[in-house]
């Protein structure tokens, strides 16, 4: 017996001196050395650089050259290797000869001392699990070539299995290594994933697909990874086993010899699982300790830790506790040595046989310990097991590691199901070939009921893949198990598996044969109960129809068209009949195909060239079947973009009632394939996943543009598009469309993250590709022959327009790199609200002041007038109709996009500062002054530009073309004219309200394409309530002594400037919130699809003639009460205000010339000349304006940015007419809430739309 004092819990039995038939004298000595290595050399600093995500290079090195690495190879060892490279011991202990399964035990505890699987993992996994296929399976030349470097560490390995989409299904790995056409190599392609140590690894044992589908057509090739061409890695992420290295692969044309093939082709999945019973021994091993070491410490803690007057320890409450989890800990551990003695005392064919099932079950029980015993310590730990530092903060890593132990290796449930299955099957192996005499008490097997349960199975088992079930039974079953046929989806998990891998089984709870399977090998015997199980219940062995049994069978190859890829085998007769079900298999024909395609060329392509359009249409017509193919989802995307821009009349035609009914059917096609894993090639897929981007239904989305945009990125990255495909093997054709697709995503990242504010996707050092050129695009004329798309749509055959176009999308991409640096500069990510209990997105980027004196705005704003500067004349913007209405819309989305950042860029210059003060308080010096002028003048300007450019739109009859980016841009300077009408100039407030009209105009037009400008007019309805604009009564139907009104909505505003002739003829109403609401003749714009309107309904129309200036400034002053009743400015109400007066114009002509003496060295880098985009008389000189606005405001801050986020406007603003006034007290006489001199600008979370 041990005479140290031990704290309970702390060491096993055998340490603590009790007799144990297991250890010999050799064990004893081996526990002993080890401690002391592991103790110098790892556990005192193993916190500290788990924590810090490394370990020194240093400590491999120290391990490795101590041969302390070779241990963690199953026993027994590679004697005739070790020898061969002057290996004879380990530590001067143990001669690797006399090595067991003991040893190995006794290792893997002491390594687990720290209690941390980090940086044991980080050291060992890759000799554990990367090297044995190479030792066991290799032939002697591949060994001799890897086996001397990486037995004595000096290089390292990793095994390279799981992936993103396969999961733990490694039957339905993608990973692809196909032979070049001479035979000496394998060009490999993929992504690997959760992968341990694969950042630090030289070489992994990866597992790759050299054949045809399932089990069958995997191998194992060694892969060379650090440095190698093609391969790129990075960390990932994880909560547990931080120090671990855990990686993300990605495989892109890498080139590696035949000779690194591990064994034979198509043997991949039995070298995989011979590994399985070592590798799930060792993790319960480590498991195991880690419990203890919890376990220990809660102990030590409540020892000492007193509450209520007295230690912890004397609560029952704690002791029940410390009972429950101790019991658990020492049976486990009793468990874990019984088991590992077994393996010392068979061999390994017969341990592998016997002992599968049960190290399925010791794996499993070691995770559902380890997590009683962290729960508990955490639990008397109280806070302090909570917290990530202090004396509870090994606790808490802990408990964070136990996923860690339950998932890897095979997840628990699916182990504790093997472990039966395994045993049952060996019972009935051995009961089977057994005479039993008439009358034994023991059961006695009829072989006519195992044929006739044998021949029931047979046509399903004829098909079942390899998967989960006969996979894991043992490795005794792959020689038969191997050969089946993959057909069927499988469900997949997205576990973490950083070591191996274990196969699905999901997939047959909704199979017949996989239910009498299940029925078969749980029932003893048939004649057990002799009453027939109800066809309904899960162990019925009677025929079931299919899920979907009312629906149709699977269709016949020829109900796709026959331009569509046919079915993939995976997707099963029930998956068939939902997606029949939900339209998803169906695509439109004839006329309203082709002008689809039509609207898809003209007006998606141009913005985002993802496709070879020729290649496509010629695939879509039919004519050469040497082009192959289209993906369905990709054509149901194509499909849906082009349903934005389709002519009504052929959407009517095939039963739409509106546009936004068709939009939504195409994407809810689309998706429904993507949530169904329809498509493998994932360039097809990350061409759909962009269009998809372009669809916005409601602000509680969870899979809003955002979310689809993040999915495409995570593809693109996988397949390497991010990266420069002039360094790879592609064919020049394919390497044009790479570039295309890569900078269509970066694009359309910019332009999301610009519109919602939300962060960036792709970031600026995360890729390579170089800019697009003209050489890039496919510009030529479509072949006459190609019937496909109507022969007048002049765009496809134009090949000075298609020139035009693809200028402008350079253009676009070189804007979007300002974009990005705008918003890297000018906005900060905040998780807003962040902890709180909240559905909506609380991930923003918010604007922040930048010091003046860093000139960072001045770097942007030269960067933005470089770009303008350097546009070739195709792009200038002119108001000239070219003919084309492709180029005249990508023109002008082109300016408008870039005085959106324009106005971004600006905006946080002026808002209040950062410390929360008002906008009144005067600029710390001239510099600050100076920039504070200029950035309130270009956000103005801005919105004159935006608003000019999208009123000739409107003119040439183009609005219903934008893209939803229209939507992005017309926002922000809508708001901005909506805050000048509260100015207290009369002129101001006239050409606000004159922007503001024509704005909403567009707007109301955007509403019959997209939901994201619905939203956009309900918010815009809350700001006019919240900014107290007050109307005043019209003089016929009120007395002159009625008070200005508060305006209340968009129509309010609109009706004003109806009646001021800003708006020609009378509309029906902009806000169709309620079915009910009555249709008005005052307002601007129609509600979605008016067209289909009764326009019965209509009233009578009221015609005003035209007045003059003077009599629209009088009008302007009577029906906009600019400043509220007792306000700070009410006194400016009683001026009589013109653009005759001489005083307000000499004022503002000594502002003026005042403003340009103090800002001339602004000047020079903020001096766009917008001569060219103005056609409204806005206040672009009168920076008087912004010093007189009143200071009252009741705007909080982050309310005006909260206004154009459509995610977080309903938390701001009430959408409801009367409650928001109420909310605040306020009345109908009147609000008092004028808007500051900056603070309508805001200072949450910035302009934001759909983009």
């Amino acid at each position: 017996m041990s005479s140290t004092a031990f704290v309970p819990f702390s060491e096993p039995p055998y340490i603590l001196g009790l007799p144990s038939p297991y250890y010999k004298e050799t064990h004893r000595k081996w526990q002993k050395a080890c401690r002391e290595f592991v103790s110098k050399n790892l556990l005192e600093n193993a916190l500290e650089w788990d924590v810090n995500g490394t370990l020194p290079e240093h400590v491999f090195e120290t391990f490795g050259k101590a041969n302390m690495l070779i241990p963690t190879l199953p026993a027994p060892l590679p004697v005739e290797w070790l020898k061969k490279l002057g290996i004879h011991d380990i530590l001067g202990v143990v001669k690797v000869e006399e090595w067991d399964y003991i040893h190995t035990m006794i290792y893997a505890d002491e390594m687990m001392r720290s209690g941390l699987a980090g940086p044991s993992g980080s050291l060992t996994t890759g000799m554990s699990f990367g090297v044995p296929p190479i030792l066991k399976f290799g032939n002697k030349q591949l060994q001799e070539r890897f086996l001397p470097e990486l037995l004595t560490a000096k290089k390292r390995a990793c095994i390279a299995i799981t992936e993103p989409e396969a999961g733990s299904d490694v039957a339905n790995i993608t990973t692809t290594a196909k032979k070049t056409p001479d035979g000496k190599h394998y060009i490999i392609n993929g992504t690997k994933k959760w992968i341990t140590n694969g950042i630090w690894a030289d070489y992994s044992a990866m597992a790759v697909r050299t054949g045809g589908p399932g089990a069958a057509g995997l191998s194992m090739v060694v892969v060379p990874l650090k440095g190698y061409p093609g391969v790129n890695m990075r960390r990932l992420k994880v909560g547990g086993q931080l120090s671990a290295g855990t990686t993300f692969i990605e495989l892109d044309d890498v080139k590696v010899p035949v000779e690194n093939l591990i064994g034979e082709e198509g043997m991949g999945m039995k070298y995989i699982m011979t590994n399985f019973n070592h590798e799930r021994l060792t993790i319960a091993i480590g498991a195991t300790r880690q419990a203890r070491v919890a376990l220990a410490a809660a102990m030590e803690y409540v020892l000492k830790r007193e509450a209520f007057g007295k230690p912890l320890i004397d609560q029952p409450v704690v002791r029940h506790r410390l009972a429950k989890a101790g019991a658990l800990l020492e049976s486990q551990w009793a468990w874990v040595e019984q088991f590992v003695y077994q393996m010392t005392q068979l061999p390994k064919a017969t341990a592998d046989i016997e002992l599968g099932g049960l190290t399925a079950m010791v794996k499993a029980q070691s995770g559902i310990v380890l997590n009683e015993c962290a729960q508990t310590a955490q639990l008397l730990f109280g806070g302090n097991g909570y917290t990530l530092s202090g004396q509870g903060q090994l606790v808490e890593h802990i408990t964070r590691e136990v996923p860690g132990v339950r998932i890897p290796g095979g997840s628990e449930d699916v182990m504790l199901d093997l472990g039966i299955r395994q045993l049952v099957k060996n019972f009935k192996a051995k009961t089977k070939a057994m005479e039993r005499p008439q009358g034994s008490s023991k059961l006695k097997w009829s072989k006519d009921d195992d044929q006739g349960a044998e021949s029931t199975n047979s046509s399903a088992n004829a098909t079942r893949k390899i998967a989960s079930r006969d996979a894991l039974d043992g490795v005794q079953s792959l020689n038969s198990a191997s050969s089946r046929a993959s057909h069927e989806a499988e469900s997949r998990r997205d576990e973490h598996v950083p070591h191996s891998i274990y196969q699905s089984h999901g997939q047959r709870l909704n199979s017949t044969a996989s239910l009498s399977e299940m029925q078969r090998r749980l029932s003893i015997t048939s004649q057990i109960n002799s009453l027939p199980m109800p066809p309904f219940l899960p162990l019925s062995t009677e025929p079931q129809a299919p899920f979907f049994g009312s629906l149709p069978h699977k269709p016949a190859s020829g109900e796709l068209p026959r331009f569509i890829k046919p079915l993939p085998a995976k997707i099963g007769p029930d998956e068939i009949a939902y997606l029949q079900k939900k339209g998803a298999l169906s695509v439109p024909r004839g006329t309203l195909r082709s002008e689809m395609l039509r609207a898809y060329v003209e007006f998606v392509h141009p913005y985002m060239p993802l496709l070879d359009l020729h290649d496509f249409l010629t695939m879509v017509d039919g004519r050469d079947p040497t082009k192959g193919k289209v993906s369905l989802i990709l054509f149901q995307a194509v499909m849906f973009a082009g349903s934005a821009f389709v002519d009504m009349e052929h959407l009517r035609a095939a039963g739409y009632a509106t546009r936004k009914e068709a939009r939504k059917d195409f994407f809810q096609k689309t998706r429904i394939l993507y949530d169904f894993d329809y498509e493998s090639d994932r360039v097809s897929l990350v061409q759909a996943l962009l269009l998809l981007t372009y669809y916005y239904e409601t602000p509680d989305d969870q899979k809003d543009t955002w979310h689809w945009m993040g999915v495409a990125t995570s593809v693109a990255h996988t397949i390497g598009l991010h990266r420069n495909p002039d360094n790879t093997n592609l064919d020049p054709k394919r390497v044009k469309l790479w570039k295309r697709i890569w900078w269509s995503t970066y694009m359309r990242d910019r332009l999301i993250a610009l519109g919602m504010r939300r962060p960036t996707r792709i970031k600026t050092e995360d890729y390579d590709v170089p800019m697009l050129t003209l050489d890039d695009f496919e510009i030529a004329p479509l072949p006459d022959n190609i019937t496909c798309l109507p022969a007048d749509c002049r765009l496809a055959r134009d090949v000075d327009a298609q020139r035009h176009l693809a200028i402008m999308c350079i253009e676009k991409a070189r804007l979007c790199l300002c974009i990005s640096h705008v918003l890297s500069k000018q906005y900060c990510v905040l998780n807003n609200n962040h902890g709180l209990q909240n559905d909506r997105t609380t991930m923003m980027l918010l604007p922040k002041k930048l010091d003046p004196e860093t000139s960072e705005v001045k770097a942007c704003d030269e960067q933005l007038q470089k770009w303008v500067s350097e546009l070739p004349e195709e792009a200038k913007y002119t108001d000239k109709p070219t003919g084309i209405p492709a180029i005249d819309l990508a023109r002008s989305l082109l300016h408008m996009v870039f005085f959106t950042t324009l106005s971004a860029l600006h905006r946080p210059q002026v808002l209040p500062n950062s410390q929360g003060g008002p906008a009144s308080v005067p600029a710390k010096n001239n510099v600050e002054s100076e920039l504070l002028d200029v950035s309130r003048r270009n956000v103005r300007r801005a919105a004159s530009a935006i608003t000019s450019i999208a009123q000739r739109l409107d003119q040439g009859g183009l609005v219903r073309y934008l893209p939803t980016t229209g939507v992005t841009v017309l926002l922000p300077a809508i708001i901005i004219h909506l805050l000048d009408i509260k100015a207290p100039e009369e002129e101001t407030r006239r050409s606000s309200l004159r922007g503001f009209c024509q704005c909403m105009a567009v707007m109301g037009k955007l509403r019959d394409l997209y939901a994201a400008a619905d939203y956009s007019v309900a918010f815009l309805e809350a700001a006019i309530r919240k900014a107290g604009i007050h109307v005043a009564p019209v003089a016929t139907q009120a007395s002159p002594m009625d008070k200005p009104a508060p305006a209340t909505s968009v129509d309010d505003l609109v009706d004003a400037g109806r009646r001021l002739d800003f708006v020609n003829g009378a509309t029906v109403s902009t806000t169709s919130m309620s079915t009910a609401q009555t249709i008005r003749p005052t307002t601007l714009t129609p509600p979605p699809d008016h067209g289909t309107t009764n326009m019965h309904a209509l009233e009578k129309q009221h015609n005003e003639p035209n007045v003059t200036d003077e009599e629209v400034a009088r009008r302007l002053e009577t029906f906009l009460a600019s400043t509220p009743p007792d306000s700070d400015h009410e006194h400016m109400s009683s001026i009589t205000i013109s653009q005759e007066s001489p005083i307000i114009t000499a004022t503002a002509d000594a502002m003026s010339h005042h403003h340009s003496a103090n800002v001339s060295n602004f000047n020079k880098w903020s001096s766009y000349d917008l001569n060219s985009y103005s056609t409204i008389n806005h206040h672009q000189d009168n920076e008087m304006l912004f010093s007189s606005l009143p200071l009252n405001n009741e705007f909080d801050d982050g309310d005006f940015d909260q206004l154009l986020n459509l995610d977080v406007v309903g938390e701001t603003f009430n959408f409801d007419d009367v409650a928001l006034d109420a909310e605040h007290g306020n009345g109908s006489a009147g609000v008092n809430m004028g808007l500051g001199d900056v603070d309508w600008l805001g200072t949450g979370n910035d302009l934001s739309v759909e983009a």
